[in-house]
C-alpha cells in the first residue's frame, strides 16, 4: 500500500526536481511512495491512492500569482475523495513572488487535510541547499506519518 503521494506540475523542471527529492526523503523516512507528474499523468489513474494514502504532497511553481492550472484541477477534483484528516503538504519553485504554495495549502486545508508544516518555497531552481531541503521536508513528513500510525 502507498503511503504517501506526491504530485506536482512543472514548466521549466525546478518543481519537478523539487517534487524528487521530497520523494527521496519520504523513502528514506521508510514509507512507501509515488509520484505523478499532474502534466504527464490523469487523474483516474491514482486518485484511488489519493484516497488510500496517509499523506499527499503538492508541488507547483507560482504562474502569474496562482498555482499551476494543473494543481487547481487536481484540487477540484480531490473535492470529491474523501481526504479528511490526511497529512499534507505543498512545495514549489517561484520566480518573482511565490504565492501559489500559500493558496494550494489554503485549499488543502479546506478539503479537510491536516497540514502539518508551512509550505517549503524555493527561489528559481533549487540548488543543492535547496534539495537538502526537500528531502529535509520529506523526513518530516514520513516521521508525522509514523508518529500518527503508532
Amino acid at each position: 500500500m502507498v503511503d504517501a503521494v506526491v504530485v506536482y506540475s512543472t514548466r521549466s523542471g525546478s518543481t519537478g526536481r523539487m517534487a524528487k527529492a521530497v520523494a527521496e526523503g519520504l523513502v528514506e523516512g521508510g514509507l512507501d511512495v509515488k509520484v505523478y507528474d499532474l502534466r504527464r499523468s490523469i487523474f483516474e489513474d491514482f486518485k484511488e491512492e489519493l484516497e488510500k494514502a496517509k499523506a499527499v504532497v503538492v508541488g507547483t511553481p507560482t504562474h502569474d500569482y496562482m498555482p499551476a492550472y494543473e494543481v487547481n484541477v487536481l484540487l477540484s477534483k480531490m473535492e470529491e475523495l474523501n481526504v479528511k484528516g490526511k497529512i499534507g503538504a505543498v512545495f514549489g519553485s517561484y520566480g518573482w513572488s511565490g504565492e501559489a504554495v500559500y493558496e494550494v495549502q489554503r485549499r488543502m486545508r479546506s478539503l479537510g487535510f491536516n497540514v502539518v508544516t508551512d509550505p517549503l518555497r524555493i527561489i528559481e531552481d533549487p540548488d543543492g541547499d535547496g534539495l537538502r531541503r526537500c528531502r529535509e521536508l520529506g523526513l518530516a513528513i514520513a516521521g508525522k506519518v509514523k508518529g500518527e500510525a503508532s
